[in-house]
């Protein structure tokens, strides 16, 4: 029985993978090392940033519908951190033209890394937007947040809090759906 159990497991793992669905990071895992130029014009990669503080990477795919309705979330997130000793960045798979157009649209205030190449969502293994991570100073996952609901981002927000030796920020999550939604 345990052998027909793991062959199952087997398979349907085999059949993610080869349609393209990522697997999920465990807490603790190391995350990958990374470069991208942030809309800022730095160059930032994972030990630039992990030496600084803690930080949050929050995926962007450039016209997806969910995306569109959870950025303005994430950004009332990234806003009440901003100066404290933790980090927000967005990762947008565009170059710095198609982010520029993106952000006029949604007025953002934290570095996002320009990823036209996709190498930093291919490290990373994501498939779908919106997606996140929290990376310790260790440079190790913390947790990863797949779609956006009211309890990622409260999770997010009391980690962020954690991180930043700061008061838990207060939020307005009015319109943000209770469950995980996947982009």
């Amino acid at each position: 029985m345990n052998k027909v159990r793991t062959l199952m497991v087997s398979s349907v793992c085999l059949l993610l993978t080869a349609f393209g669905c990522s697997q999920s990071w465990k807490a603790g895992e190391a995350a990958p090392d990374f470069s991208a130029k942030g809309s800022d014009g730095k160059t930032y990669t994972l030990a630039s940033v992990k030496k600084k503080s803690a930080f949050v990477l929050y995926f962007i795919k450039i016209g997806c519908p969910t995306n569109d309705q959870a950025v303005k979330f994430y950004e009332q997130i990234a806003k009440a951190y901003k100066g404290k000793k933790v980090q927000f960045f967005g990762v947008i798979n565009g170059d710095k033209t198609a982010y520029d157009e993106w952000n006029k649209q949604y007025k953002t205030t934290f570095v996002t890394l320009i990823d036209p190449e996709l190498k930093v969502k291919s490290a990373f293994r994501v498939d779908r937007s919106p997606w996140a991570f929290f990376v310790g100073t260790d440079g190790k996952v913390g947790k990863e947040w797949i779609g956006y609901s009211t309890k990622d981002l409260g999770e997010m927000n009391k980690m962020m809090a954690q991180a930043a030796k700061a008061k838990e920020a207060k939020i307005n999550l009015a319109g943000c759906p209770s469950n995980t939604r996947y982009g």
